[in-house]
């Protein structure tokens, strides 16, 4: 007999992990820091590392707004210090950038991480740097959610903060998101809506076998985490998706990772060239925290531009 979930209103179980999801992303950040940033000039064109690296520069409030309204194909470059790393802090630091400008961080003055919506933060050396931060006055990730206009006055910037990343916070987090998110698929399938789930909620022991499963497990794993803590909940989770059923049928599949860049879409080549230097430093410091991880590209193209505008950056993705 499979499980029904003992909650005596499962209806609130997807929000309670909805809550408690929030909950331990609060956690995956500690030490936050306010760290201070100078902006040089709004170029009106694209412009790399060796015209902008230049300034002037001058201190960057939060909150403020630079370029034209609504964004431009233009460039503004910033530049932040970071101080050398405390024996607790090795490996952990991370620059949290808050900004709705697509941007690429330079250490040493090659490339060294993108910052977007899907990537608002970015692994840092452990040594004393100075870092300028290229970024471009166009909208990031335009297919990614949230969205980050660029609207009213110009490009927004709302701070830049050093962080320790909480390792256990930060894979139980996203276990867990896992988890909720094929619920909600699960959920989706079997014809709920979040707008109708507290009014309308059908028969726990009528619902299909993988949404009993995954209301049981994700609410003993609620209670897990009130009573026993962080750790707890990821072994918890790990527990959960070790009972999820499968088919015979189901093969294996290997994944990798692919970033395919319209070379002229909603933006001009230029800003493609720099997508692409945005993107390969982002994926080989991703590769370096995860070994396991693989990625392609398909563009021959891009490569040939990334030797050019980038050649030790080139060298190290090939």
């Amino acid at each position: 007999m499979f499980p029904v979930p003992r909650h005596h209103l499962p209806q609130l179980i997807h929000a309670r992990i909805k809550h408690l999801l929030a909950r331990i992303e609060q956690q995956c950040w500690e030490d936050k820091r306010a760290v201070a940033v100078d902006g040089g000039p709004v170029h009106e064109s694209i412009v790399g590392y060796t015209q902008g690296s230049k300034g002037p520069w001058q201190a960057l409030h939060q909150h403020s707004y630079f370029g034209p309204q609504g964004g431009a194909w233009a460039t503004r470059w910033h530049r932040l210090r970071i101080p050398k790393a405390k024996l607790h802090e090795t490996g952990r630091r991370h620059l949290l950038w808050d900004c709705n400008g697509e941007t690429t961080v330079y250490f040493q003055g090659q490339a060294w991480a993108g910052l977007d919506v899907a990537h608002p933060a970015c692994p840092l050396p452990d040594r004393a740097a100075t870092l300028l931060l290229e970024t471009g006055l166009w909208q990031t990730a335009i297919w990614h959610h949230p969205q980050r206009p660029i609207e009213g006055p110009g490009c927004r910037f709302d701070g830049a903060w050093l962080a320790l990343r909480n390792p256990t916070a930060w894979e139980v987090f996203h276990h867990l998101d896992v988890l909720l998110m094929l619920l909600e698929s699960q959920l989706k399938a079997a014809g709920w809506s979040e707008t109708t789930i507290e009014r309308r909620f059908t028969i726990p022991e009528r619902m299909p076998r993988l949404v009993r499963m995954l209301l049981s497990g994700l609410d003993a794993a609620a209670d897990i985490y009130e009573r026993d803590g962080l750790s707890a909940l990821g072994k918890a989770c790990s527990d959960l998706m070790e009972r999820l059923p499968s088919e015979d049928h189901q093969g294996i599949a290997a994944l990798t990772g692919h970033a395919h860049l319209d070379l002229v879409w909603h933006w001009p080549e230029a800003v493609t060239r720099r997508k692409m230097v945005h993107t390969s430093a982002t994926i080989l410091r991703l590769m370096e925290r995860y070994p396991e991880f693989r990625f392609s590209g398909s563009q021959p193209y891009l490569y040939r531009a990334l030797a050019e505008d980038e050649p030790k950056l080139a060298q190290a993705v090939a």
